[in-house]
């Protein structure tokens, strides 16, 4: 074979695609790296159109010509994940198999060609899958996200959570597997482009390529709009429409009689009027217009909304980007299926065509009739088809493989019953979990370790198997620490090693110093490493239950993040996959924690206890009221102050006005670490200012505060000397303690690089 040159090597790869982003690069990555690697996925669901199987064929035949390695991911996973083939995946990946018997058979040249399996990508390297695609979706704010969803379920505010989901683990297979072109259809080109933009959010300086190949048209007509009757062609082919195409294991018999049927208009559609004055308030813009197949235009009568129509009103969500007045589907079949192959020609009637202008010419000019048109069509395609007809017919594996599949089809398969969960934890005792606040901010404060103390404790007397869930993944998508799991593993670190030491140092005296032992620390990320699968398919399966707008607007509605979606389905996972019996939680989170509530009730998980939610109410350490923007590290006591240089000085300027008990830090931190904790607070006085008082009790306190029997001053000073107690303590534990100590080298580190950004 003759040597091609990077240009010609080019013009064939570009040839391909209905549109490129960006045709420069193309060109410089074929010249500077000739063996590339191209992409594209299917899901082994069932049948195999002419698209996928001979338009696919020819133009991977395409690129691997021209020196690229075209890898296959074969979505077995995602099949699972859609209970497709009754969640076998034994049958979904003979199904898989199938799918590349046939192309085989069509032609397409495996020697550059990968097959790239999800089960075994995801579930081999999920330690780093899932990570990447939560650093992709913490980019994007939720809207950018829904742009990549089917554009009418956007449109009428239908979609589900999963919705959002299945975008962004499609932008991460890219980067998965590598891929340096995305040649997918151009239905998938808004995904394609999420991955561009990541790119730039993540400093990645070679993008993928967008080549995406036309969508061949359904065989069949469609309404366009309902109330006048005007007909066009379908935009797409439809898998669960069998006439919609013609499949690669379809008869001659079958061939012809969906052919004959075929819609096939042989006149261009008139343009529309420009004077239409089309309704604004349900989203369509006036003025907005699609060719209806019939040159019908029309005023749209009220209350006409764009769910009544099969086409989407929206020029960035077709299916085409070349402009067809004729969208006959029998000629795009001749054009981008017969004259796709070199050298190709067509005989209708008694001719024979060598291109295919020639033969849309003959077609709109009366030269060719409908009936020669679809005569000729039915012979080429049985033509393509036979090869592969035969390649089944022949005694050997190919066969047998058929043989499964086609007996698959007369089954009927029931989805596995039950809930799918991740299975953490075997406990006889119920369990009591509490879930550690994300790490949103560098620093960890005092109030929100003293918080944490207050919930465990509270399980630890009901006598429950006490969990303490670290949502390190979780971190990620809410783009904490600027979404580096280094630093938001050490800033969990940090926390669990400040619990650590103040349990450690025997603080409580109604429980043994040793009670820490009691609690199990479960780190999110290593749990669902134990059963990735399972996890996350119990993480889609919520996704698919919620209402998209519910949740943006029920949790947390400020943040538009996309990863506040994900986040809070993978919460639900973890109440299911810790199998909690109470979730104790401040009333900041109760929303949160009433999604997981409400999914159990809807869907009924049998198979585990409907969680109870007890609140407890946060300790705020807070300082002093915010002033400006901006951070302000005196505002709050954190687990890394210096205990000699900064819990005096925070103390002596912190709010403390006489009387008022509503916003007084001190004296939350006189309850929470000396009564709460210790069992009493002693105030050290002089004689003439009443002398020494001991409280024991929080309501004795704050009626002596309330009253001004308790002079700020004085509540200071003792209850500083407890703060800086308990930071010498935290900061002991960091000394003693390898990984507190490394993880406060990181967390400071994270620090000083932020300020350095500012």
């Amino acid at each position: 074979m003759v040597e091609l040159s990077a240009e010609e090597k080019y013009e064939i790869v570009l040839s391909v695609g209905e549109e490129c982003q960006v045709a420069s690069e193309l060109k410089n990555l074929i010249a500077k790296k000739p063996s590339f690697n191209l992409y594209d996925g299917f899901e082994p669901s069932g049948r195999m159109h002419i698209a996928q199987g001979v338009f696919k064929a020819m133009n991977v035949n395409k690129c691997t010509r021209a020196g690229g390695i075209f890898i296959f991911w074969v979505a077995d996973w995602f099949a699972l994940m859609n209970d497709k083939m009754g969640g076998d995946l034994d049958k979904i990946k003979t199904v898989g198999k199938y799918l590349i018997e046939v192309w085989k058979a069509a032609g397409m040249d495996m020697e550059r060609v990968r097959f790239v399996w999800a089960s075994d990508g995801i579930t081999t390297h999920a330690d780093t899958y899932w990570p990447k695609m939560l650093d992709i979706v913490r980019h994007f704010s939720l809207n950018r996200v829904k742009r990549c969803c089917q554009a009418m379920g956007r449109a009428e505010g239908n979609l589900t959570c999963a919705q959002i989901l299945y975008p962004v683990m499609q932008c991460n297979d890219i980067f998965h597997l590598k891929a340096d072109v995305c040649q997918l259809g151009v239905d998938q080109r808004k995904v394609n482009a999420l991955a561009r933009e990541y790119c730039d959010h993540a400093g990645i300086k070679l993008k993928p390529i967008i080549l995406s190949h036309h969508m061949l048209y359904g065989l069949k007509q469609a309404l366009l709009f309902p109330f006048l009757q005007c007909m066009i062609g379908q935009e797409k082919m439809s898998k669960s429409d069998p006439d919609s195409a013609i499949f690669m294991e379809d008869s001659c018999e079958d061939v012809a009689r969906k052919i004959n049927a075929a819609y096939c208009p042989m006149q261009e559609e008139k343009p529309a009027p420009s004077n239409l004055d089309f309704p604004t308030s349900d989203g369509v813009e006036a003025g907005a217009w699609r060719p209806d197949g019939q040159g019908c235009g029309t005023h749209i009568p009220p209350g006409w909304t764009p769910s009544q129509s099969s086409s989407a009103l929206d020029d960035s969500d077709s299916m085409h980007l070349k402009k067809d007045l004729l969208k006959n589907p029998c000629l795009d079949y001749v054009e981008n299926i017969l004259f796709s192959k070199p050298d190709a020609s067509f005989k209708a009637g008694a001719t024979v065509y060598d291109t295919f202008a020639a033969v849309r010419a003959a077609a709109l000019n009366g030269q060719m009739t409908e009936g020669e048109l679809k005569a000729g069509l039915i012979d080429a395609i049985n033509e393509l088809l036979e090869p592969v007809r035969a390649h089944f017919a022949k005694e050997g594996e190919p066969k047998e493989v058929f043989e499964l599949v086609k007996q698959y089809k007369k089954e009927v398969m029931v989805p596995p019953k039950g809930v799918k969960h991740l299975k953490a934890l075997q406990e006889t005792k119920p369990v009591w979990a509490v879930f550690a606040s994300m790490p949103t901010l560098p620093y960890t404060s005092l109030g929100e370790m003293l918080t944490v103390l207050k919930q465990l404790k509270a399980g630890l007397a009901a006598e429950h198997a006490v969990v303490l869930w670290i949502a390190d993944w979780s971190a990620i998508a809410h783009g904490c620490m600027n979404g580096d799991i280094k630093s938001i593993r050490a800033s969990f670190t940090v926390l669990l090693a400040s619990l650590q030491a103040v349990w450690a140092a025997g603080s409580f005296k109604a429980l043994a110093p040793e009670v820490m032992c009691n609690v199990k620390v479960m780190m999110q990320s290593e749990a669902i490493l134990t059963n990735p699968s399972d996890y996350w398919i119990s993480v889609i399966n919520v996704g698919r239950h919620f209402d998209l707008n519910d949740i943006a607007e029920s949790v947390d509605p400020s943040n538009e993040g996309a990863g506040k979606i994900i986040a809070t389905l993978m919460h639900v996972a973890d109440v299911m996959g810790c199998g909690a019996s109470v979730v104790c939680h401040s009333p900041s989170a109760q929303p949160l924690h009433s999604v997981a509530v409400r999914y159990y009730e809807a869907v009924g998980v049998d198979c585990l206890p409907l969680p109870k939610l007890v609140c407890v109410p946060a300790v705020s350490t807070v300082l002093k009221e915010k002033t400006g923007g901006g951070f302000d590290a005196d505002a709050d006591y954190w687990l890394l102050d210096n205990p000699a240089a900064d819990a005096t000085r925070k103390m002596k300027r912190a709010f403390c006005e006489p009387g008022n008990v509503d916003f007084n830090a001190p004296l939350t931190l006189a309850a929470e670490l000396a009564i709460e904790l210790e069992g009493s607070l002693v105030v050290k006085r002089k004689p003439a200012n009443g002398g020494d008082k001991e409280y024991t009790s929080v309501d004795a306190l704050t009626a002596d505060f309330t009253s001004e029997a308790l002079h700020p001053g004085d509540l200071k000073a003792s209850v500083g000397a407890k703060v800086v107690d308990v930071l010498t303590k935290i900061q002991g534990e960091f000394k003693q303690n390898k990984d507190a100590k490394k993880a406060d080298a990181d967390v400071k580190a994270f620090i000083k690089k932020m300020s350095k950004k500012k």
